[in-house]
């Protein structure tokens, strides 16, 4: 039997009552919970209280925070920045569109919409999410035969390298693993030893690994371009994620998109 806490929740912040009380009757139908805000600032405390799997977020909403405000402070706060974020909104020019995806928004839905491709859409971006979730959860792909036991106390540093590392994707390089070395209060010569152990690479590789990984759901689940794409997990350029990426997977990064 289907347990209502176990659907996934999504949040919607919108100002218009009757748009608001069709979704929550839509998403109910496709097997979602729901809940609602009116306002920018009431959204920021039903945060609080409620975190969402993934939010449907409106620009204009009827106090002075509006849309954009709310997506800046979701994407700046480390309790938050990772739920996916839709805004579903009638602005349709290309600077409302562009400020929306430039400020974090996982996609950008322009009023009116058809159902089934928000209904698509928000099952991708929540796949992506858990799936990234477990990602991290198993060490990702990276398994292999080079790992071997260890104790209590290098599992956790190995979780925390992990973490660092899942949490600054987009800005993480060689010039990381010193810092990373030192917030666990072991030298680089240690670090590259313990993950080379577990792993059967060095961090740098494992950054890349990840790097392609997480590029490799996106461009299943997500509606970004290879370009934004390869500028988000930060790769130099265009040409060297797409090397990286076929010298990974074997393939072109448009051969494996989905959407």
């Amino acid at each position: 039997m289907d347990s209502e806490s176990n659907r996934p929740l999504v949040m919607l912040v919108e100002d218009n009552v009757i748009l608001c009380e069709s979704l929550t009757y839509l998403l109910k139908l496709h097997g979602y919970q729901t809940f609602e805000a009116r306002s920018g600032n009431e959204a920021l405390e039903m945060l609080t209280l409620n975190i969402p799997d993934i939010i449907l977020l409106d620009i204009i909403l009827e106090d002075s925070r509006d849309g954009y405000a709310v997506l800046r402070f979701i994407k700046n706060d480390s309790r938050y920045k990772y739920i996916p974020v839709i805004i579903v909104s009638g602005l349709k020019d290309e600077t409302n569109i562009l400020c929306g995806l430039e400020l974090g928004a996982n996609d950008y839905i322009i009023k009116p919409f058809k159902v089934n491709e928000l209904i698509l859409k928000i099952g991708n971006l929540i796949k992506l999410k858990n799936d990234i979730s477990e990602y991290l959860l198993k060490g990702g792909s990276l398994h292999s035969s080079h790992k071997t036991s260890s104790n209590t106390y290098d599992e956790h540093l190995l979780k925390s390298f992990a973490l660092f590392v899942e949490n600054n994707l987009s800005s993480i390089d060689n010039q990381y693993i010193k810092e990373i070395a030192v917030s666990l209060n072991l030298s680089v010569s240690t670090l590259e030893r313990m993950v080379k152990k577990h792993y059967g690479c060095n961090p740098i590789e494992y950054i890349v690994k990840r790097k392609l990984e997480k590029s490799n759901l996106m461009l299943k689940y997500s509606s970004k371009t290879v370009m934004e794409i390869s500028v988000e997990m930060g790769f130099n350029s265009l040409s060297y994620f797409s090397t990286c990426y076929k010298k990974h997977f074997g393939v072109s990064p448009l051969k494996n998109r989905k959407i």
